[in-house]
């Protein structure tokens, strides 16, 4: 959830706040532990995220050429690109019916020679990951991945649709004050009216439960309500799926277990669930490094967050 950790590491959010404590602790238990006990966070913690960077500079009002251009890449490295794109395009019109079909063809189809990327490494490296194929993923995402988004949350028969950077707010019972939450909101405009969409970056369109419905229960910051209660999807950043939020409970009942799980969460143990059953997670961690040590070790303090007082 690269949304949760740019929040930690950008905005004003009170330590412990059990909204972002059960949110923590549903990606990892250590994580949450981490937050808890004072560790700080900041941007240069956030790990390179290619969706969230397109949606932002989408969002922005900016057109794909000019934002390669404004990153600092020149004509000539920008053209492998736009042939790039131009491929996906034709291998789109020839498999019509599968879902991002170009990523077969990833390895044959993503090209620029090696005297093109001389002297724009570091281009690269601050707005790229560091590695020039995420330059031919970000203008995948803007082309392709973006539009099957807005496809399919604003529907064949309303195509107009704008884009926009929130931050929503919530506030729950026993607290005092509503805290945000950073999201993209497609605004589907269509007879006169306007639906909101909160899309969610998710793996594999899959829901945070505890997440999606905060979004579907929030306030959007400096307006009173919503023009129309919005819809909450999870967006799939690779193949472009999304999938709109279903409770698993009802939720009366989703709200009961977040809430209890807020008040839990603050008290332990917070062990690295992640890193033993799915440790890609990790990888998209803020806090990452306090659980591992050299040569990618699981570290003995985090270990220890298992069950502290028997350690």
């Amino acid at each position: 959830m690269y949304d949760l950790f740019f929040a930690l590491c950008t905005m004003d959010i009170p330590r412990g706040h059990p909204a972002y404590m059960a949110m923590l602790y549903s990606y990892c238990p250590a994580a949450a532990g981490w937050w808890a006990g004072g560790l700080v966070v900041s941007a240069e913690n956030l790990p390179y995220n290619a969706a969230w960077q397109v949606l932002s500079d989408y969002a922005s009002g900016a057109d794909l050429s000019t934002q390669l251009e404004r990153y600092g890449l020149s004509a000539k490295a920008i053209a492998p690109i736009k042939t790039y794109i131009d491929t996906i395009a034709d291998i789109r019109s020839r498999e019509p019916y599968e879902r991002a079909p170009e990523l077969q063809h990833h390895a044959n189809i993503v090209k620029m020679e090696a005297g093109l990327r001389f002297g724009i490494q570091n281009v690269f490296r601050e707005h790229f990951g560091g590695d020039w194929r995420n330059a031919f993923e970000y203008a995948r995402l803007w082309i392709y991945v973006l539009m099957d988004w807005g496809r399919d949350m604003c529907g064949k028969g309303k195509k107009e649709f704008t884009l926009e950077r929130k931050d929503i707010l919530f506030q729950l019972k026993g607290t005092r004050i509503p805290v945000p939450f950073p999201v993209f909101v497609w605004n589907t405009h269509s007879a006169g009216s306007n639906q909101p969409n909160i899309g969610l970056l998710a793996e594999g369109a899959i829901h945070n439960q505890f997440r999606s419905m905060l979004a579907l229960m929030s306030a959007p910051e400096g307006d009173h309500t919503w023009e129309s209660e919005p819809r909450v999807f999870a967006l799939d950043p690779i193949t472009g799926a999304s999938r709109q939020f279903e409770p698993v409970v009802e939720s009366g009942l989703l709200l009961q277990d977040f809430l209890e799980l807020g008040r839990a969460a603050g008290e332990g143990p917070f062990p690295p669930i992640a890193a033993y059953t799915d440790p890609a997670r990790c990888a998209a961690c803020v806090f990452k490094f306090q659980c591992y040590g050299p040569g990618r070790a699981l570290s003995g303090q985090a270990r220890g967050m298992i069950a502290p007082k028997r350690r």
